[in-house]
């Protein structure tokens, strides 16, 4: 599904929506930094998206934070500590 989606960026370079869903995938996958970037660009290409998009992009950020503090703990492995996250929510 991630592929797709970010397939549909290529094919749909305009298209704001496609940009949402890859972020949103790319999140997922704690893709964290990636993410954010897809969700820049759709507000880039439909302002009107900010309102709705600029909490998930604060979350993001919450979330990047979380990970880099979680990789300065080097007992766990990464896997370990994005699965650990991903559980936290």
């Amino acid at each position: 599904a991630a592929q797709d989606s970010l397939r549909a960026t290529e094919l749909l370079p305009q298209y704001s929506t496609s940009w949402l869903r890859a972020g949103e995938l790319l999140s997922d996958l704690w893709r964290i930094k990636e993410s954010r970037q897809y969700y820049e660009k759709a507000v880039d290409l439909d302002g009107s998206l900010l309102e709705s998009v600029e909490p998930i992009i604060k979350a993001l950020d919450q979330k990047q934070e979380l990970l880099d503090r979680a990789r300065t703990n080097k007992e766990w492995p990464e896997d370990s500590v994005r699965l650990a996250l991903d559980v936290a929510g």
